[in-house]
């Protein structure tokens, strides 16, 4: 086996673990394989929000839907780089501060994991991070610039301001394609603000009927030196105060949702594998790994769980209404008033009666049916 071949895999050691595979299967076909196989879902994050809100070309691109062998799958991050080279060398041409974006030619492996940690709230500042720890550093005095290529393959340097740019234009350019993602973001995130404002921790039940309660308290952080073994050392001891931390609230609420959604999934497979045949599976997050001989059935049975858990579980609108009895548990005054367009709207007090909420609309959120399965027929 040549080790300069092995060199240039990318995942070195699961390569060697084929090949020693394949060299088994060569001299034995019926030779027993325990290397686990791993299916991994495309942008797990965005799957769980199309099929939360029925966003039919979302759905595609992330690949819920039916496919044959010919079919070419969906890429998300190939669909979106297009538009967002298009908008980043638009923005080049228009604006003389940024003119050296007009030529720049970002990869998918640039613009692949501030897309996908979208769905986890991540900033402009989070997309900037992880675009620079993927390109190339350079220290120019005390100025760090970053290696780009541009349209016919030659090195750009570009400064950190232009690099937030190019941050600004692919958090962007997500909600301007899939303009739901952004309706059920600002509606999730109008839950947030609500239950912040009136000092009551967001809390939700998963489809696997799992109660989540998302309840971040403040820390104090006290640092005290101490010298072990002649030497400083420094101890951070943290104490978490009686007092909410929004901001972290804030941040954490959808992320923790999705995470949540995916862990119903996994909880929800697994309980069905047992039920129908017990074999093993390997769960990392929105990965399913096991046995060779048991791939082709933990793949029908995960996606007809998927499936099931859109169609029969409803969950935001079950989220949304739930709201009412944590609220009433809290002893909250909630009034129901008409504005003047004849909308009836829910308008909660604090417990000292110093704020007050308009809880934000049901966003006409769907509630699945077979008949609207049209991006989920995996069968």
């Amino acid at each position: 086996m040549d080790i300069n071949f092995l060199l240039l895999a990318k995942n070195k050691w699961t390569f060697i673990a084929f090949c020693l595979n394949m060299r088994k299967l060569e001299k034995c076909p019926n030779t027993i394989i325990y290397t686990p196989v791993f299916l991994d879902a495309t942008c797990s994050g965005i799957q769980q929000l199309a099929a939360l809100i029925g966003e039919a070309e979302l759905g595609v691109d992330v690949n819920l839907k039916s496919q044959e062998d010919s079919s070419i799958p969906g890429d998300i991050y190939t669909k979106l780089l297009i538009f967002i080279n298009k908008e980043v060398q638009n923005l080049g041409k228009a604006n003389p501060l940024y003119s050296s974006l007009s030529e720049i030619n970002l990869t998918r492996e640039i613009v692949k994991k501030p897309i996908m940690t979208k769905t986890y709230n991540t900033t402009v500042m989070g997309k900037k991070e992880s675009i620079t720890n993927t390109v190339v550093t350079i220290k120019v005095g005390k100025q760090k610039l970053y290696g780009f290529l541009d349209k016919k393959g030659n090195i750009v340097l570009l400064t950190y301001r232009e690099v937030l740019q190019i941050a600004k234009v692919i958090y962007g350019s997500i909600y301007i394609k899939y303009p739901g993602l952004k309706n059920i973001f600002d509606y999730l995130l109008s839950m947030i603000k609500a239950f912040n404002t009136l000092n009551i921790p967001m809390q939700w039940v998963t489809p696997a009927g799992v109660k989540r309660i998302q309840n971040y308290n403040k820390i104090l952080q006290n640092k005290i030196s101490i010298y072990l073994g002649g030497k400083a050392r420094k101890l951070v001891l943290q104490e978490y105060r009686d007092e909410m931390n929004k901001s972290k609230q804030s941040s954490a609420g959808i992320p923790n949702m999705i995470h949540s959604l995916d862990a119903a999934h996994n909880m929800i497979l697994i309980k069905t594998i047992s039920n129908v045949r017990f074999f093993t599976v390997i769960t990392v997050h929105d990965c399913f790994g096991t046995h060779p001989n048991n791939i082709s059935e933990l793949n029908y049975l995960g996606l007809t769980e998927f499936i099931k858990l859109y169609t029969t579980h409803d969950f935001l609108n079950k989220f949304h209404h739930s709201y009412i009895n944590v609220f009433k548990s809290f002893d909250l005054d909630i009034q129901e008033v008409k504005d003047k367009n004849g909308k009836t709207k829910t308008i909660v007090f604090s417990t000292d009666g110093r704020f007050k909420v308009i809880m934000p609309e049901n966003q006409k959120l769907v509630t699945w049916t077979l008949m609207k399965l049209k991006i989920l027929n995996f069968l």
